[in-house]
């Protein structure tokens, strides 16, 4: 199983990849538990040392929306998505347009493109 994770190198996300890495599996709607092959953590800031030691554990830089448009995420190979990443409320009140960028848009941009 390949997953992804937005926001994943904040305190959220990078705590839900360790809990992942560690555990070794995942189950989905009821499912068997599947093996965790490989986790993308995605996000503007760089990845805990931790995080970018393990083989598992792959990271893709920058803005979300510019990473969907590039077609670079979510990659085809991806079975499961965790969206974590955003703007905090403090951040969208002092600039409206970055809260409507990173909130909204970028998870309208991640839905539409996990529909294909």
């Amino acid at each position: 199983m390949n997953i992804l994770i937005t926001g994943g190198c904040g305190f959220l996300g990078a705590r839900l990849a360790r809990t992942l890495l560690q555990r070794e599996t995942l189950d989905t709607a009821g499912g068997a538990p599947q093996k965790i092959t490989s986790i993308t953590l995605a996000d503007r800031a760089p990845p805990p040392a931790d995080l970018a030691a393990d083989a598992r554990v792959r990271y893709e830089g920058g803005d979300l929306n510019a990473q969907i448009a590039s077609g670079a995420l979510p990659s085809a190979n991806v079975d499961v998505v965790f969206h974590l990443s955003a703007a905090v409320s403090g951040e969208c009140e002092a600039d409206f347009d970055l809260g409507m960028h990173s909130n909204f848009e970028a998870t309208h941009a991640l839905l539409q493109a996990c529909r294909k």
